[in-house]
């Protein structure tokens, strides 16, 4: 079959588990001898996506790249203009043929995928419909995101959650026929990454990915700088932003965290390091769709801490040291008992490890082929 996967996800996205869940799915597709279509198109930032080297080779031809090379400069020239406009009537006339539309990425609309007849979507989470709009004077943008995102769903055939969570928030919230969504989990990013051994270097906490209001990073900070007063060994790691905001830097100078705190970003490799070596991972959020960096701390045999809320136990299982995400004290305990007991960390490092097994990239990318036949069998039927 061909498969037609919207692009905007790559060209909205460095790095992050969207973009990384659909360059899976397309390598794994191809790998079936799926047709892969992905119209991409090139712009000196559009290339940032760390994840297109490895579908490059996968994409139909009629679909690769279009080199623009300059946006700015040339979007203007009539040149390119038809060039482009010839290209995009190209993909659109390849797109329709496509058996399969599969979206999940909602900054905008693509009418080549809202009026195919066999779409699927991949709902992610439903953070802007549970916590974002419901803040005070939330922003244009993120209804304009909500909005998109409910009318790929209405016209899809069927929707992917990511979790039982997810769909349950979907039903919830926008009152979604159950019988439409089929659960398909993640899939491990570090399955087939050679994890090192261990290195002797002093202690720290890992904080990993983006630090918006929900992912409740303040609370974290006050959770932790107790403890790091305890062990003047001890440090904080963060990963996924280059720097401290200026609210962030005044809380770290609050808590007297100067020079016990980074923030950095770092490749997949890096990051294997430091899972490997950090004394505990926590994962403060409340809210999340899924929570990636559950099994990616697994995968390194990093034990983890991290909320009760949300969709964490359905992904954690007995493999994590929950704690209340709004109580600075139950993390701090949590956090705490990690780090100094090592019996109970050891046993956790075991059970992340053996929890982690489930999560396959064989099984996401099965279950997903299955609902592609299911939707192309049931629209023969029509």
């Amino acid at each position: 079959m061909t498969i037609l996967y919207d692009p905007q996800i790559f060209t909205t996205q460095r790095q992050g588990g969207v973009s990384r869940y659909f360059a899976n799915l397309i390598q794994d597709m191809d790998k079936k001898g799926e047709n892969i279509s992905c119209p991409l198109i090139f712009s000196a930032r559009f290339n940032e996506n760390i994840y297109l080297s490895k579908i490059r080779h996968c994409i139909k031809e009629e679909s690769k790249i279009h080199p623009i090379l300059d946006r700015t400069d040339q979007i203007l020239h009539g040149a390119w203009k038809r060039k482009f406009r010839s290209w995009a009537e190209n993909v659109t006339y390849k797109s329709c043929r496509a058996e399969i539309a599969h979206a999940g990425q909602f900054c905008q609309c693509t009418p080549w995928f809202l009026s195919h007849p066999r779409l699927v979507v991949t709902v992610h989470d439903m953070i802007h419909e549970t916590i974002l709009l419901k803040r005070a004077n939330p922003l244009p943008d993120w209804q304009t995101y909500s909005n998109n995102k409910r009318r790929y769903i209405d016209h899809s055939q069927l929707i992917i959650a990511i979790s039982e969570h997810t769909k349950n928030e979907l039903a919830r919230e926008w009152h979604i026929d159950e019988n439409r969504i089929r659960v398909i989990h993640h899939s491990n990013p570090f399955e087939n990454i050679d994890i090192p051994d261990a290195e002797p270097v002093p202690p720290y906490i890992l904080y990993v990915g983006a630090r918006d209001f929900y992912k409740n990073f303040s609370r974290f900070l006050q959770a932790v700088a107790p403890l790091l007063g305890e062990n003047q060994a001890l440090s904080i790691v963060c990963t996924g932003l280059p720097t401290f905001s200026r609210e962030e830097n005044e809380l770290i100078r609050g808590l007297h965290l100067e020079n016990r705190i980074q923030t950095k970003i770092v490749n997949d490799d890096e990051l294997v390091r430091l899972y490997r070596n950090a004394r505990v991972f926590v994962f403060p959020s409340l809210a999340e769709g899924f929570g990636l960096p559950l099994l990616e701390a697994f995968s390194c045999r990093c034990p983890v801490c991290c909320s009760n809320t949300s969709c964490f136990p359905e992904i954690a299982g007995e493999a994590a040291s929950y704690f209340d995400p709004t109580s600075v004290t139950s993390m701090r305990d949590a956090i705490s008992r990690v780090i100094n007991d090592n019996a109970y960390r050891e046993s956790l490092i075991e059970k992340g490890a053996h929890r982690a097994t489930k999560f396959t990239h064989e099984k996401t990318s099965q279950l997903t082929w299955q609902v592609y036949q299911e939707v192309i069998n049931s629209s023969s039927q029509i």
